[in-house]
């Protein structure tokens, strides 16, 4: 019943979504479009049982690089900073997301496509030296969140024309007990809907952030093989943390189980 109510939810906010998009967003400044889609993608996660557990200090006006686990990623980061994102040119075609985020400061990479790549990196570029904040996916897909795809370089070129930083991120979800989860990922096969069937099917799901130091004065494979390892570094770090604290956390509930307390 939770789940259905949830989804039901989500469906009518996406609906305002889409109302407002369409409507007073046109009429209204730079800024303040940006502190309602902020506002939007809160309340998204709030609809949906998510929480952010947010670790690091997010920098603005730099090139974010993060690792790519499901279409929820997008609305984390959106909901932290007002940002602009590069995807792939299929999301264009995700029910309702799709037409939101293509009116919504998201700009489309067309794969195999060299004319369309640069002029993509020189738009990015020009965003970064007006202080925006540029998010992209190195990975180029998206992943089950067990691990990091390799890291294409050619996105980390607009960081490097603009003279701008850039600022790994380390993405990944967990349950309420803390333990991680692949569940949420939005790969493979997996259609679009059953991936937010299962994120709102948790009780609650923890979105872990981590912002890792800002990487500056590298050519773009530098920089790339740089933000692949650091993110790949931080995430099993946490992994390790976490697997230590369950290890802890089991023996003492034996300890207490044999003492009697």
């Amino acid at each position: 019943m939770r789940t259905a109510i949830r989804l039901l939810r989500v469906a009518l906010h996406l609906a305002y979504g889409c109302l407002l998009t369409a409507s007073v967003l046109r009429c209204m400044g730079p800024r303040r479009r940006a502190a309602v889609r902020q506002h939007w993608a809160q309340q998204l996660l709030r609809l949906l049982g998510v929480r952010v557990d947010l670790n690091g200090s997010p920098r603005c006006g730099t090139l974010w690089v993060a690792n790519h686990i499901s279409w929820l990623d997008v609305f984390v980061l959106q909901a932290l900073q007002p940002t602009v994102f590069v995807c792939k040119d299929e999301v264009r075609d995700w029910t309702l997301f799709g037409w939101l985020l293509a009116r919504n400061d998201v700009l489309f990479l067309r794969r195999n496509n060299a004319a369309a790549a640069a002029a993509l990196v020189a738009d990015v570029a020009r965003l970064l030296e007006e202080a925006h904040t540029v998010v992209v996916f190195p990975e180029g897909s998206s992943s089950d969140g067990c691990g990091v795809l390799p890291f294409h370089a050619a996105p980390f070129e607009a960081a490097v024309r603009s003279g701008c930083s850039v600022q790994p991120i380390a993405l990944a979800y967990a349950d309420s007990a803390g333990e991680r989860t692949s569940r949420p990922a939005y790969h493979g096969d997996i259609a679009l809907w059953r991936s937010v069937v299962a994120v709102a099917a948790f009780s609650e799901l923890v979105a872990q952030v981590d912002f890792l130091a800002q990487l500056d004065g590298a050519a773009r494979r530098g920089l790339a093989r740089a933000a692949e390892q650091a993110i790949s570094a931080r995430l099993a770090m946490v992994a390790r943390r976490d697997e230590d604290l369950a290890h802890g956390c089991a023996g003492v509930g034996s300890l207490i189980a044999a003492t009697g307390a």
